[in-house]
């Protein structure tokens, strides 16, 4: 029978094989708190650390890879330069935060958030920007 820690170390290698480097760098960092348990395994601690290194550099030029675009119409375009262009003259920053945070645009209602995060959120993430909100 393989130790907690074993087990997690085989199944990051197995997720670093497929490229899932999100889940290696979970599974590794589960087999290194597990190893700190015990003593001894200062090679495999070791080895944890250091993959848990090379998931997070891995795992974060699949981040910069992602990307996506808002599509504005013309009237939300004018509207949001133009509070950008009025907003830059302001030195206040409490002024320059109130202006931002009235802004409909920058700023969305309740409303809004409730019916996007109905529309395209798991439940946890609606109740958690309800709650935000």
């Amino acid at each position: 029978m393989q130790s907690n820690a074993q087990q997690a170390l085989n199944e990051a290698q197995e997720n670093e094989k497929k490229s899932l480097f999100w889940e290696a760098a979970q599974k590794y960092q589960e087999a290194l708190l597990e190893f700190n348990k015990t003593s001894g395994n200062e090679s495999e601690k070791g080895l944890c650390k250091k993959k848990i290194r090379e998931m997070n550099v891995e795992k974060s030029k699949e981040f910069v890879k992602s990307s996506f675009t808002s599509k504005f119409t013309e009237g939300e375009q004018n509207e949001i330069e133009k509070q950008i262009n009025f907003i830059t003259d302001i030195n206040d920053v409490s002024e320059l935060l109130d202006k931002i945070g009235k802004n409909p645009n920058f700023c969305p209602s309740f409303q809004e958030v409730k019916q996007r995060a109905e529309k395209t959120m798991p439940v946890s993430f609606q109740i958690t920007n309800i709650t935000v909100q």
